[in-house]
């Protein structure tokens, strides 16, 4: 397996908050694909690349948690395709750059009361409209910075996690 491009903080965040019983929904397949399929019980990973998508599952087959790189064409689709759930115990965003806001939309949308969703690359400028969405519907993230020891290319990286309140209602 190749290294995952998350801070170790991202990891060891989400790490402490899954586990074979937890449902998590990740928009952009990658290596972090089979690092979930190691921790949780059900899987649905978003991908706007068919290749890629290919890619992710050939990894995934083997597999024992249930499992799907879902394969979009059009992001009609994906919220066709997410509209019967609302369970999903963590979110992961770190797709393409200019679908964040939406998939952070879907996301909170289908994330049930005390789950997280975890934004990668907060930091970045035309994320600021996701974050500060996010916080105003969500509150204060917690910071999951970079640390001593993780990939270099992660040094000016910053995830933000926020937890959907157990009161929750849809507005």
């Amino acid at each position: 397996m190749k290294r995952i491009c998350l801070n170790q903080s991202v990891l060891d965040f989400m790490d402490a908050r899954i586990d074979r019983n937890s449902f998590v929904l990740e928009f952009g397949a990658g290596w972090s694909s089979p690092w979930f399929a190691d921790r949780c019980g059900k899987l649905l990973s978003v991908e706007s690349d068919r290749k890629w998508a290919n890619t992710v599952s050939a990894e995934l087959a083997n597999s024992d948690c249930h499992w799907h790189v879902y394969h979009f064409e059009t992001i009609a689709n994906v919220a066709t395709m997410l509209s019967p759930f609302h369970d999903v115990d963590l979110v992961l965003v770190d797709s393409r750059e200019d679908l964040r806001k939406l998939f952070a939309t879907l996301g909170w949308s289908v994330l049930k009361p005390g789950g997280w969703l975890i934004f990668d690359d907060a930091q970045r400028m035309q994320h600021r409209e996701s974050v500060l969405w996010l916080g105003k519907i969500a509150g204060v993230a917690k910071r999951l910075e970079w640390q001593q020891g993780d990939i270099e290319s992660a040094v000016d990286r910053l995830a933000l996690a926020w937890q959907k309140p157990n009161e929750w209602e849809q507005k």
